[in-house]
């Protein structure tokens, strides 16, 4: 995978991967880069042989603010788009046949709540 803008992503020799959301600035919140960033981390894990478990947190004092409404077009479709990637996020997620961990080390709101209560 490409270097990330948004995320931190560890593996480790015994099969557990670590995924840190790393905006602690705007407290974890997910923006378009971001989300686009999560979709193919979970897919890759999803597809991975390795891969055995996957550990989500977040840096600094929050896990995540939720989406960044600071990330916003000027009209109302950008809003629309996001709901659509917390859908596709989701589905990504919970298609992943390997146990998830949420290590909630703060805040979780909106899209940051559906991400930590999506975790097995």
């Amino acid at each position: 995978m490409p270097t990330m803008e948004t995320l931190v992503l560890e593996r480790a020799d015994n099969g557990v991967v670590t995924l840190t959301l790393n905006r602690p600035e705007r407290k974890n919140a997910m923006n378009a880069a971001m989300f686009n960033e999560l979709l193919g981390v979970f897919r890759e894990v999803d597809a991975s042989t390795t891969d055995r478990v996957l550990v989500i947190t977040g840096a600094g004092d929050a896990f995540c603010s939720g989406a960044d409404l600071s990330d916003r077009g000027s009209d109302t479709r950008h809003a629309m788009q996001r709901l659509h990637w917390v859908a596709d996020i989701a589905l990504a997620l919970h298609r992943i046949p390997k146990p998830i961990i949420a290590k909630v080390n703060g805040v979780a709101v909106g899209a940051g709540m559906n991400l930590a209560s999506a975790a097995t």
